[in-house]
């Protein structure tokens, strides 16, 4: 859409990088985080290493733009879930989760539902970088221009914005 002129700015998140046809201003980062209920015995641990979720109950975001990214990372330490659940959409994946169904993988700031307990996942860590993209080289209206200058001056506070310094 943006290099057909659909839209002018987007914002742009997945782990495989920038298209060179575009720029990309990295605005903050932000984690992958585990999470379950207040009962799951996750709840207990201050973090959760990769290896932790190996036979674990799984629901499943069927759209998270990490899925294949993680997924292999799992593979590769020979940790297998159990999935139970998939849905794309995040409220009911949120709502199953409270229900105690099995823990999800979820950006840090997408957890929304009150009952929720997260925990950063390590061994190891996954983190994206939230980027305002414009395509490269093309001019654009000044109501992005101030767009662009308002997401550099905001001071991204609770990110880990300095993950980015």
């Amino acid at each position: 859409m943006l290099l057909k002129g659909n839209i002018e700015v987007a914002l742009y998140g997945l782990p495989e990088g920038i298209d060179e046809r575009f720029h990309g201003l990295p605005l903050f980062a932000e984690r992958f985080v585990i999470a379950v209920c207040r009962k799951h015995r996750f709840a207990t641990m201050n973090i959760v290493r990769c290896r932790d979720l190996d036979q674990e109950r799984y629901v499943n975001r069927a759209n998270c733009e990490f899925g294949e990214y993680a997924g292999a990372i799992l593979r590769e330490q020979g940790v297998q879930v159990k999935v139970v659940l998939r849905s794309d959409r995040d409220d009911w994946v949120q709502a199953m989760i409270i229900a105690g169904l099995g823990f999800g993988f979820f950006p840090e700031f997408a957890v929304t539902m009150p009952g929720i307990e997260t925990r950063p996942l390590i061994e190891p860590a996954m983190v994206r970088t939230i980027c305002l993209v414009t395509v490269r080289g093309r001019p654009h209206s000044p109501a992005v221009g101030a767009f662009v200058r308002s997401a550099r001056s905001h001071k991204w506070s609770g990110m880990i914005a300095d993950a980015l310094a």
